[in-house]
C-alpha cells in the first residue's frame, strides 16, 4: 500500500515543517536581456567539477532566433562564455542534451532546432551536434553522411540514452509543428550510434512505432503516433537492464496520446499501458508537455511525473506510481492522492523532481507556462514517511518576474544542480524573460552527492542510465530509508538536471550501503559505511578475468568464488543466472550470524559481478551466500589488512 501508518502527530509535525520551509532565495538573473530563453541543460563540460549551464533561446510568439547561451561555473559562480563555439549560432532552439557520444571523456552537446516561423517557405534548419574537442572549444559537426547531424525535421526535445546496452548513446527526439495559430503532428526520430562516429536513423521495422508517421494498421487506432512538440524521458521502469522512454503528447486536442514505450531488450520499443495513460475518467484532461521519473516513496522504483500544458482550460498535472516488475507492467494514478500536486490547475510545462531539502525524500517543482498572474510556478514539499503528500509550499519561484518588467509565470525548462557546491539543490530556469538561478539557503540535514565515470573506451563515459541505490538509517523518514537515482540526460521538459547524483540524508551521518549498477556490462559494485556530506567520483573498472576454475557457465545457477582472495580494500564476487530474477547476496561471521546484505536487487540472466567494498570489518574468514529463488549456495572469503 502506498499510505502506511505512522502516530499522527509525527505526520503533522512533518507537514508543518514543509509547509512553512522555502529552500530558495531571490534569484539572481543570469543575462541581463528579456529574450526568451526555453531549455536548460545542465553538466561539467570542462571536466573541472563544477557544473555548467547551456540555455537555448528562441521566440515562440513569432519564431524569432536568439543566440544560445552557455555559462562556465568560476567555482560557484555562472560566468557567461561566450568563445567555446556553441553561442555563435542564430537560430530558434529549445531541447539541448549533454552526453559524450564517442567516448573520448568529454561532454558533446545536442541542440533541437525548430522551424522559425509560420510560413511554409521558410526552411527548418538543422539540428546542431557539437562535438568537445577537450580544450574547453566545440566544433559543430556537418558531415553530410551524418543523418544525426543533418536532421532538419522541425525537433522540439532531445534526449541521449543507450537503447541497445552497447555502450554507445543514441538519440531519441520530439519533434512537431508549432506554428503560431496552426499546429501540425510529426512523427518522433531515433538516431542509434554506430561506432562512436556515425547514426543511423532508425525506421519502423527497426524501433517500433516509436517513431511511426501513421496510426498503427492492425488493430485500428484513431489516434496517430505523431506528436504535437512535446518532451519525454528515459528510464528503466520496470529493471530489466533496458531504458525505455515515455512519450508526451503535447496538445491532446489534436489528436496525439501520452505512450509509454518499453523497451524489448534492445529490439525495439512496444507500447504498454495506455488503459492507464489514457485515462480519461472523472474530466481528466491532458495536454502534457513534459515528464519526470524519481521515486516518490522510497520504494527504489521509479515513478512518473507528466506536466499538463495549454489545453483550454488548464487540466491537471499527474503521478503515477510504479508496480511494475520486469515481467508485469503497472502504474497507478494517484489522482487526489497526491495532494496539491494533482488539485493545482495551472499550465505547467517543465519540472524537477528532486530532494530540495535534503530530507531524504523527492520533492518536486513546476514551472508553469501560461502568462496570467493566477498561473504559478509552484514547488510542492514530499511529505515523507509514512504518507508521501506533497503540499506546495509559499516560494519565491512562484514569482519569475525577477523586476525586470516582463510577465509573471511564462516558465519554460528547469532543472537542478548543486551550482555553488555547498551540498543543496538549486534551480536554473527559463522563461519568457531573463533566465534565472534560484540558489538554495541550505539546511541543517547531510547529503551524499555520486558522480560516475563509464569503464574507459567501453561505455558511455557519461554513464547515462547507471543506477545508484543509497540505504541509510534516516529518522525523518521512519528510520532505513531506500533510495534510487539515475543518470539521464533529458528531464523534465526541454531540460537536463545534473548528472552528479544528490541524495538527501536528512540526520543520518553516514550511509549503510551505496550500489552502483553499471547499464552495459551489469557490474554492480557495493560501498558500505560512507560518511555523509562528502562527493563521491567512482569509476567503472574492467573486472579481472576468471580463471578456468572458477569460469561459470551460463545455462545453470553458479556462485562463482571471489576475486582477489584474500583482499584488501574491494573483491569481486561472480555469478550466474539461467534467467532474469531477483537476487540477495548476505555476509556473515564464523558464526553464522549476518553481518550485511551485500547486495539485493533484480539481475539479467547470464553472468554478473558485484564488486564489494567493506568498510569497518577487521581481517579473517568471512561467508557469503547467493540467494535467488530456491537456488541458495556459499562460499567464503577472506579480508587481508
Amino acid at each position: 500500500m502506498f499510505l502506511k501508518k505512522m502516530p499522527f502527530l509525527i505526520f503533522i509535525i512533518f507537514s508543518f515543517l514543509h509547509a512553512q520551509s522555502d529552500p530558495f532565495e531571490n534569484p539572481i538573473i543570469l543575462y541581463d536581456e528579456t529574450d526568451e530563453s526555453i531549455g536548460v541543460a545542465i553538466a561539467d563540460y570542462n571536466n573541472d567539477g563544477w557544473d555548467d549551464v547551456f540555455i537555448t533561446r528562441g521566440s515562440s510568439v513569432d519564431g524569432t532566433p536568439r543566440t544560445d547561451l552557455l555559462f562556465k561555473n568560476n567555482t560557484g559562480t555562472l560566468v557567461f562564455e561566450g568563445t567555446a563555439g556553441l553561442t555563435t549560432m542564430n537560430q530558434l532552439s529549445v531541447g539541448a542534451s549533454w552526453g559524450d557520444y564517442n567516448n573520448d571523456g568529454y561532454l558533446d552537446l545536442y541542440v533541437a532546432t525548430a522551424k522559425p516561423g509560420a510560413f511554409p517557405t521558410i526552411p527548418i534548419p538543422n539540428n546542431m551536434l557539437y562535438m568537445n574537442n577537450g580544450d574547453g572549444t566545440f566544433t559543430l559537426i556537418t558531415t553530410p553522411t551524418n543523418p544525426l547531424a543533418m536532421d532538419s525535421i522541425d525537433s522540439r526535445a532531445v534526449g541521449w540514452g543507450d537503447r541497445n546496452n552497447d555502450g554507445l548513446i543514441d538519440m531519441f527526439i520530439n519533434n512537431g509543428t508549432v506554428n503560431f495559430g496552426w499546429n501540425q503532428q510529426q512523427p518522433n526520430s531515433m538516431y542509434t550510434n554506430i561506432d562512436g562516429i556515425n547514426f543511423h536513423r532508425d525506421s519502423v521495422s527497426e524501433v517500433g512505432y516509436i517513431v511511426s508517421d501513421s496510426s498503427k494498421p492492425n488493430p485500428p487506432d484513431p489516434f496517430s503516433y505523431k506528436t504535437f512538440a512535446a518532451s519525454f524521458g528515459w528510464c528503466d521502469y520496470n529493471n530489466d537492464g533496458y531504458a525505455d522512454i515515455f512519450n508526451c503528447e503535447g496538445f491532446h486536442s489534436g489528436g496525439a496520446r501520452n505512450r509509454l514505450w518499453k523497451n524489448d531488450h534492445g529490439n525495439g520499443f512496444i507500447e504498454t499501458l495506455n488503459h492507464v495513460f489514457w485515462d480519461t475518467t472523472g474530466g481528466i484532461r491532458y495536454a502534457s508537455g513534459g515528464c519526470s521519473w524519481g521515486d516518490v516513496n522510497n520504494d527504489l522504483k521509479f515513478d512518473l511525473f507528466v506536466t499538463n500544458q495549454i489545453d483550454s482550460p488548464a487540466g491537471n498535472n499527474f503521478l503515477y506510481l510504479n508496480y511494475s516488475t520486469t515481467t508485469v507492467d503497472s502504474f497507478y494514478f494517484l489522482r487526489e492522492n497526491a495532494g496539491d500536486l494533482f488539485n493545482d490547475w495551472f499550465y505547467s510545462q517543465g519540472s524537477v523532481m528532486a530532494d530540495f531539502d535534503n530530507d531524504g525524500d523527492i520533492d518536486i517543482y513546476t514551472t508553469s507556462r501560461g502568462s496570467d498572474p493566477e498561473d504559478l510556478s509552484r514547488l510542492y514539499l514530499n511529505s515523507g514517511y509514512p504518507d508521501y503528500q506533497f503540499s506546495a509550499v509559499s516560494s519565491v519561484v512562484e514569482q519569475l518576474d525577477p523586476g525586470d518588467g516582463t510577465e509573471r509565470g511564462n516558465g519554460r525548462g528547469a532543472a537542478a544542480a548543486d551550482i555553488n557546491g555547498d551540498g543543496s539543490l538549486d534551480l536554473v530556469v527559463a522563461h519568457i524573460g531573463k533566465p534565472l538561478l534560484y540558489l538554495n539557503k541550505g539546511s541543517s540535514y547531510n547529503f551524499v552527492k555520486i558522480k560516475l565515470q563509464g569503464r574507459s573506451g567501453y561505455t558511455n563515459q557519461m554513464a547515462i542510465g547507471a543506477r545508484v541505490k543509497v540505504i541509510a538509517n534516516i529518522p525523518e523518514q521512519g528510520g532505513k530509508t531506500r533510495q534510487i537515482r539515475q543518470v539521464a540526460a533529458i528531464t523534465g521538459a526541454l531540460a537536463q538536471d545534473s548528472p552528479t547524483l544528490h541524495f538527501g540524508l536528512g540526520s543520518a551521518f553516514n550511509i549503510d550501503t551505496l550500489i552502483v549498477e553499471w547499464p552495459v556490462s551489469g557490474q554492480v559494485d557495493v560501498y558500505t559505511d560512507l560518511p555523509a556530506n562528502d562527493t563521491y567520483n567512482l569509476m567503472e573498472t574492467e573486472p579481472s578475468a576468471l580463471n578456468e576454475n572458477n569460469k561459470l557457465e551460463p545455462e545453470n545457477y553458479s556462485l562463482g568464488q571471489n576475486y582477489p582472495n584474500p583482499f584488501n580494500p574491494e573483491t569481486n564476487i561472480p555469478f550466474v543466472l539461467p534467467r532474469a530474477e531477483h537476487v540477495t547476496i548476505e555476509l556473515f561471521d564464523l558464526k553464522g550470524e549476518k553481518i550485511s546484505t551485500i547486495y539485493s536487487g533484480q539481475r539479467l540472466a547470464g553472468k554478473n559481478v558485484v564488486r564489494f567494498r567493506p568498510k569497518g570489518l577487521s581481517s579473517g574468514v568471512y561467508f557469503y551466500t547467493l540467494k535467488a529463488g530456491t537456488f541458495k549456495q556459499t562460499r567464503k572469503l577472506m579480508i587481508l589488512k
